[in-house]
């Protein structure tokens, strides 16, 4: 039987920022993060230039190049999905995680406006702050590992996510 957890869409947010600023360093975090409260998080990431999943010459790559619309790799502790589409519309890879998550981390996608991160290099053309929960100033070599503004941006996106789940748990 399904639960009320299982059914309702999860929570989406973004992070933004131009290469080498800190996105993933920073999902990275949170993901982390959430996990150890127990949330299911699930991440989707802007490839702007392409991906490549597999190994040349693997089946899976053959099957692909045969020209099947969808190739599906499960092992034993994990599954990747490979489908072709005519654009990369983030919606559809939202539609396609389903509800079985708390929240989704979306990395890139500069233009879609849905509650971000907004990370700003110094020297860069400045990204659209609308929709921004939190504006950070990276400098020009954009946050790190071990960088001491982490931490506490970590806790801040952290009680932001936890007091909008809060939130919508009282409109289910």
């Amino acid at each position: 039987m399904e639960n009320e957890q299982s059914r309702r869409r999860p929570l989406v947010l973004g992070v933004s920022g131009w290469h080498n600023s800190g996105k993933t360093v920073l999902c990275e975090a949170l993901v982390a993060a959430l996990r150890a409260r127990g949330w299911r998080v699930a991440a989707v990431k802007h490839a702007a230039h392409g991906l490549e999943l597999d190994c040349p010459g693997t089946d899976s790559t053959r099957l692909w190049d045969a020209g099947a619309d969808a190739v599906v790799l499960v092992g034993p502790d994990q599954m990747a999905v490979r489908e072709r589409l005519e654009d990369g519309v983030l919606d559809d890879a939202l539609a396609r995680l389903g509800a079985g998550y708390d929240l989704v981390l979306v990395e890139g996608f500069k233009d879609t406006r849905l509650p971000r991160v907004v990370l700003q290099m110094q020297g860069w053309e400045r990204l659209d702050e609308l929709g921004a929960i939190a504006v950070v100033a990276v400098g020009e070599v954009g946050l790190t590992p071990g960088d001491g503004r982490l931490e506490a941006l970590v806790e801040c996106v952290v009680a932001w996510v936890e007091n909008e789940q809060a939130n919508r748990s009282c409109f289910v």
